[in-house]
């Protein structure tokens, strides 16, 4: 099932000055090829069976209290109407660079259930996007506004994306409890 477009919240959060707070900022670089997790060796294995370019996954995830100011989570979850959230970061793809095909794999996933049904939002928080896609369960989301804002069908759908562009993509991730 393809991810819902629910708006556009770039008239409550101005995503340029998140992009100008983070972007000379080093981040956590991923994945982490060496992570013992056995659903992440899946996914890795995956990988190597079918020559997966392993140069060219690459990227960055920003985090709020650390990266960014996590009043950004706050007027996020006002405007998907769920206030209630588990986790939120921001990834960044650089010019040649890609997420490959994966889910989540969440070292609190459990605790996170545990307190309620979860539910994945995402937006797009660069101006220009041409020559980047992100992929949720072979839904392609392409172009679109700065700010567009998607409901995923399940928090743990496959998903990848790609950067053949020349400028940075960003992303705005959000698990909520429904």
């Amino acid at each position: 099932m393809s991810p819902t477009h629910i708006g556009n919240c770039s008239n409550i959060i101005n995503w340029d000055e998140v992009i100008n707070g983070i972007e000379n900022k080093p981040g956590v670089a991923l994945p982490r090829w060496d992570w013992d997790h056995p659903e992440f060796i899946k996914i890795k294995q995956l990988s190597i069976d079918s020559n997966y370019l392993k140069e060219s996954a690459e990227w960055i995830n920003y985090y709020p209290n650390k990266d960014y100011d996590s009043n950004i989570d706050k007027l996020f979850g006002e405007f998907v109407g769920n206030t209630n959230y588990a986790r939120a970061w921001i990834s960044r793809i650089n010019p040649g660079c890609t997420a490959p095909w994966h889910w989540d794999i969440d070292d609190f996933a459990d605790e996170y259930e545990n307190k309620g049904s979860l539910v994945r939002y995402t937006a797009r928080i660069n101006k220009d996007g041409t020559g980047q896609v992100a992929v949720v369960s072979n839904y392609a989301i392409v172009g679109g506004q700065q700010g567009d804002v998607y409901r995923w069908h399940s928090y743990k759908d496959w998903h990848g994306s790609a950067n053949f562009g020349y400028t940075v993509k960003y992303q705005f991730n959000y698990l909520a409890y429904e």
